[in-house]
């Protein structure tokens, strides 16, 4: 047990170690990657004489509250607490020398104070009866807790490659080191010590908020946990939990950083690249704008010049530039509902626009992109965008009124790019 614990000790320290050592990147679908969750369950205590005892009658409650983070795709952490109440079976009819060969009741590690200890006495009307294979025996009932720091892995992930926004169904895997207690009862003694688990998290997502989960995990502690030690190497606590996760919002703009996810930056890197190739090839085009522009600007200097000094009984006329600025897009990430840093400046200049032209509104059309997700996640995901551009201009100081939501979700795509139909327009009604 000692060796497990070391072992896995020292790999949980080496990848946190390797983790912190390196700026790790910060995708939208993980960038709500807080997260929490809170399940019931049933456990099997798996101790020195419970196999001569059916299922059935071993069977018990718990529960689990966790607390967690993704810090890539692939990796993450969590603190988890587990509760409950544990059953088992042992035998009365130990032979004489049971002590002498390595049996003991009692005390757990204080057995060695009392050796035998109330086995000793004969006395087991305190304990409930009961007969395994035929010879007499006492069920053993106690409350335990364990709090454990879990790696976990995205299996469905790693296998794959790469992270898929909406998929379903995920599958994670986790290895964890905690410290374990078992209350004092009538069949065994206080317990306090290390302890290691392993197990599965099968991760049912019905939107980008809310996931059911079973979860099946093997908790992994010293043969004297339930207060009887014999020739098994370790006790053995099974779980298996049904319950919810709930992924919570992180608005990283709100937290002081400039909240650019990594997605953001390929986009922005594309329309980069894109921008240069369009001005490599059309220079000569560009050329001639620049011309027209001076002209212009020429012709522009000539007419204020004749209008600030107006000849007498001439009349003068205002050329207005109504500084129109619509339609206009507002770009998101993967999975992402939250309005990214480079786009608020956008909604700044609409909202100003429109107290300049009161008479104005505005429609917002959200939209997902076809290629991620499926049909119901991506309704939800585009309607979800463009209420949030609502509330923004609203905020602003825009009046609801004004301001008309519609959602198409991934059937209409307005661009032939996929990835930027993650996208709210606005149009000027």
């Amino acid at each position: 047990m000692k060796k497990i614990v070391g072992l896995l000790g020292i790999g949980l320290f080496c990848i946190v170690s390797s983790l912190s050592a390196q700026e790790l990147p910060s995708s939208s679908a993980y960038g709500k990657n807080w997260f929490v969750s809170i399940g019931v369950g049933g456990n099997l205590l798996q101790g020195e004489q419970d196999n001569d005892a059916k299922i059935k009658d071993r069977l018990n409650y718990s529960g689990e509250l966790s607390v967690g983070k993704w810090f890539t795709p692939n990796f993450g952490f969590r603190a988890q607490l587990v509760a409950g109440q544990l059953k088992g079976f042992n035998y009365v009819d130990l032979p004489a020398n049971a002590w002498s060969n390595g049996y003991y009741f009692g005390a757990g590690r204080q057995a060695q104070e009392h050796p035998i200890g109330w086995y000793a006495t004969g006395d087991y009307s305190a304990f409930k009866s009961s007969t395994l294979k035929g010879r007499p025996a006492f069920e053993q009932k106690f409350k335990y807790g364990t709090a454990s720091i879990d790696l976990l892995g995205n299996v469905t992930n790693l296998f794959r490659g790469s992270a898929k926004e909406g998929q379903f169904f995920e599958l994670i895997g986790f290895a964890g080191l905690g410290w374990v207690h078992a209350q004092k009862s009538d069949s065994n003694p206080n317990y306090d010590d290390l302890f290691v688990k392993f197990g599965g998290r099968a991760l049912f997502n019905i939107s980008s908020k809310l996931a059911l989960y079973l979860e099946p995990q093997a908790s992994i502690m010293n043969k004297d946990f339930d207060g009887y030690m014999g020739d098994r190497n370790n006790d053995v606590v099974g779980n298996v939990f049904v319950g919810a996760q709930f992924n919570l919002n992180k608005d990283l703009a709100a937290g002081g950083g400039l909240g650019i996810s990594s997605e953001e930056v390929e986009y922005l890197n594309a329309k980069i690249n894109e921008n240069r190739q369009s001005i490599a090839a059309n220079t000569q085009a560009m050329g001639l704008i620049v011309d027209q522009l001076d002209e212009q600007q020429a012709l522009l200097a000539r007419l204020e010049k004749r209008t600030n000094s107006p000849a007498a009984g001439s009349t003068t006329t205002v050329i207005k530039d109504d500084g129109r600025v619509l339609p206009e897009f507002v770009y998101f990430a993967l999975n992402s509902s939250t309005i990214p840093f480079s786009e608020r400046g956008k909604l700044a200049k609409i909202a100003e626009y429109l107290k300049s032209n009161p008479e104005s509104k505005v429609l917002l059309v959200g939209f997902a992109d076809k290629k991620t997700g499926n049909a119901t996640i991506n309704l939800r995901l585009s309607h979800s965008r463009a209420e949030v551009v609502a509330t923004e201009l609203r905020h602003q100081g825009i009046a609801p009124g004004r301001v008309i939501v519609e959602w198409k979700g991934d059937k209409e795509q307005p661009f032939n790019q996929n990835d930027w139909n993650r996208v709210v327009v606005i149009f000027e009604k």
